[in-house]
């Protein structure tokens, strides 16, 4: 009797399960991976620390990076122009909280979120020097042939960062799937 219920769960409806997944479109999801933090001083030449707040700054050149198994990313500066100390929300080895958002008809709407974490111990917060930034890699392996103006936001409970927008070609279902929220995106602040 166990063996053919077994036989039953394995053989038969194991793989109906399977198949019915949900396959979730991960070009939805935006990480922001630490590469390293430096000192301001250390910023390369054509980027300037400017204002007294956080800030996120695209370069405007050398902005792509491929890696040799084929992952494109984006570079990004998220600098503290502060003069105190700044705590930035973190998971695992991403920046948490990170969204990107594209230019449609004249207003700006999310293109892409943080994926959720599963696990409470990935959240943690780090803390964030003056005079100090993190490089960020965003993943960014949604090319295509669609022109759109993009910029990249950190949202924390007190504020919203916003960074300079940049013309980057991008899919165009992505144009189309603008400002709906995936399924496992982060809930945010």
């Amino acid at each position: 009797m166990r063996r053919a219920v077994f036989s039953l769960l394995f053989g038969s409806l194991v793989p109906l399960i399977t198949k019915a997944q949900f396959r979730e479109n991960y070009d939805r999801y935006a990480s922001a991976w630490v590469r390293s933090e430096k000192s301001d001083k250390q910023l390369p030449a054509n980027l300037k620390s400017t204002g007294t707040q956080l800030q996120l700054v695209i370069p405007e050149n050398d902005r792509f990076f491929e890696m040799p198994n084929g992952n494109r990313f984006l570079r990004a500066y998220l600098i503290n122009n502060t003069s105190g100390k700044t705590i930035i929300y973190r998971a695992d080895a991403t920046v948490s909280s990170i969204t990107t958002e594209i230019l449609v008809d004249g207003e700006w709407k999310i293109l892409q979120t943080h994926m959720a974490s599963e696990c409470g111990n990935s959240y943690w917060k780090k803390t964030l020097a003056p005079k100090r930034f993190l490089e960020l890699d965003i993943d960014f392996m949604i090319d295509g042939l669609v022109e759109v103006q993009y910029r990249i936001c950190y949202n924390t409970p007190g504020y919203k960062v916003t960074s300079n927008p940049v013309a980057l070609k991008i899919k165009e279902e992505l144009v189309r799937s603008a400002d709906t929220i995936p399924t496992y995106a982060e809930s945010g602040f």
